[in-house]
């Protein structure tokens, strides 16, 4: 749960075009029926993009990009994870991602600097038995993450793209759930290119678009 950074225009050779890795506990339905709630962490980011476009933001422009897509991303996977509870797809309940950083916050805690805390720490001020933790990569930054009046965004070619010029964007997210003992019961890594969607919301539904029925926190 590191703190958000800024990164330089890189290729993922090493993921290829696509990927899914996942890591279950041979444990995890023990785990599972000892979970009642679920919190779910900001997700660390990091966006590659041209050293040119790098050049164009100030020192001002970065922490609040940081800072709004850590949060959008929590957020939208919040909603992925609700939505599925509500089809009776989700086994446990989730934790409002509004009452997990205001318990942390009433702490005196950022929710984007707890790396000083054990996994246990977290759950037992949190009140919850799982937590979700992870950091996405892309080479693409959605109108969702930058606020009007923050950077230009052609910058960073997030305007849709025409027929003739289609777009090739990356993205990669690496998702861990682990109990309140500290044990990683899920490891899921997922990495896509070609369209990533217009939103953060289309661009986790695709990252997760295979986890529904491979963890087992879900059915």
């Amino acid at each position: 749960m590191r703190y958000l950074h800024i990164c330089l225009f890189l290729f993922w050779g090493a993921y290829g075009w696509a990927q899914t890795n996942l890591f279950v506990h041979p444990e995890a339905e023990t785990y599972v029926s000892q979970t009642k709630t679920m919190a779910i962490m900001p997700i660390d980011a990091s966006f590659f993009i041209n050293p040119i476009d790098f050049a164009s933001l100030s020192d001002r422009d970065i922490p609040k990009i940081e800072r709004k897509m850590a949060y959008e991303i929590q957020k939208s996977m919040h909603s992925w994870f609700l939505k599925r509870r509500k089809r009776g797809k989700v086994r446990v309940s989730i934790q409002p991602t509004i009452q997990t950083n205001q318990i942390l916050q009433n702490n005196d805690m950022d929710p984007l600097f707890v790396s000083d805390l054990s996994v246990t720490e977290l759950c037992d001020i949190l009140g919850v038995d799982a937590l979700v933790v992870g950091n996405l990569e892309t080479d693409k930054l959605l109108p969702d993450f930058v606020s009007v009046g923050i950077i230009a965004l052609e910058m960073f070619n997030i305007l849709p793209s025409s027929d003739n010029n289609p777009p090739n964007n990356s993205a990669t997210l690496s998702l861990q759930i682990y109990h309140s003992n500290g044990d990683l019961v899920v490891d899921y890594l997922k990495h896509v290119e070609g369209h990533l969607g217009s939103s953060q919301s289309s661009l986790i539904n695709k990252l997760m678009r295979k986890a529904t029925r491979r963890i087992p926190y879900t059915k």
